[in-house]
């Protein structure tokens, strides 16, 4: 069923496409032409989960479909990003898993460093966002560096974003001899969205990755200098039909931490108040914005 979704949603967004000039397609899809053609199909896990370990040898990512046509946004704005970056996505009743490799041809230059969460030193990044709700203005992200420090956020009315948001969730990150990779787990209880009754669930999906000594900046879904948006142009992340169960009822938010080695699949979180939405900012706008807590 996932696989027909996938050939006929290029047509949907080919069509959007043509629409150039409108502002939203007539089931409401905001029109961006950077957007057409970038769908990935999210994995289900039928088999064992994988050990969140950065080692990303698990069966489910020989498995999973994989993304990896990053453009830049800085310096050389809608270029292709100078590095290779490939994301894959997959999930089970509980979890959503995201693996992502950072290939660099001069992976000695590859720029680490520990800090606070929520407070990144001057490294390389990668960040994932979620539109779980598919209403291309509230999403979720979820960043790292090299060295697997943390920081998440919300986004919400599009371009806003909330630094408050602190989410249970966990992050293996490692340099490797072709560059670095980092694999995620976010628990579904920790983004709030709801689950179509017979169709399939689409949400809204974006990748982003900081290569610290280039001075550059890419994007899974590029922004043209001058256009505005940024939740409501990302991509599609699609998932099969009546594959996805609903999340919990609440969130729970965590002390700061970051993983310091593998972990296996958790039991269910515990649950307490519920969040809002994140986003992606540039590595100076998340450095003006972010505090040590």
């Amino acid at each position: 069923m996932l696989a027909v979704s996938l050939l006929l949603w290029p047509q949907v967004l080919g069509a959007q496409d043509r629409t150039s000039g409108a502002d939203a397609d007539a089931d409401g899809e905001p029109f961006a032409a950077a957007k057409a053609g970038k769908l990935l199909g999210a994995h289900r896990i039928r088999g064992r989960a994988p050990l969140i370990d950065g080692q990303l040898d698990d069966e489910v990512w020989e498995l999973a479909g994989a993304i990896g046509d990053l453009v830049q946004w800085e310096p050389e704005n809608m270029a292709p990003l100078s590095e290779r970056t490939v994301a894959q996505v997959a999930f089970d009743t509980r979890y959503i898993y995201v693996a992502v490799r950072c290939f660099d041809s001069s992976p000695e230059g590859v720029i680490a460093g520990l800090g606070r969460r929520d407070n990144f030193p001057p490294t390389d990044q990668i960040s994932i966002g979620f539109d779980p709700r598919h209403d291309h203005q509230t999403a979720y992200v979820f960043e790292t560096n090299p060295s697997g420090v943390q920081s998440d956020m919300r986004r919400f009315d599009d371009t806003r974003q909330d630094r408050d948001y602190d989410a249970v969730w966990e992050v293996v990150a490692r340099t490797t001899p072709d560059g670095w990779v980092a694999e995620f787990r976010v628990p579904f209880s920790q983004m709030r969205f709801t689950v179509p009754a017979d169709a399939e669930a689409v949400w809204g999906f974006n990748v982003r990755r900081t290569i610290q000594r280039k001075g550059e900046e890419g994007e899974w879904v590029g922004r043209p200098r001058g256009e505005r948006g940024n939740v409501s142009r990302w991509g599609h992340l699609v998932f099969d039909a009546q594959a996805l169960a609903p999340p919990h009822d609440a969130w729970r938010c965590s002390p700061t931490f970051s993983p310091v080695g593998p972990t296996r699949p958790a039991p269910a979180m515990p649950t307490s108040p519920e969040p809002s939405a994140p986003t992606f900012g540039s590595a100076s706008d998340r450095a003006r914005r972010s505090r040590p807590r």
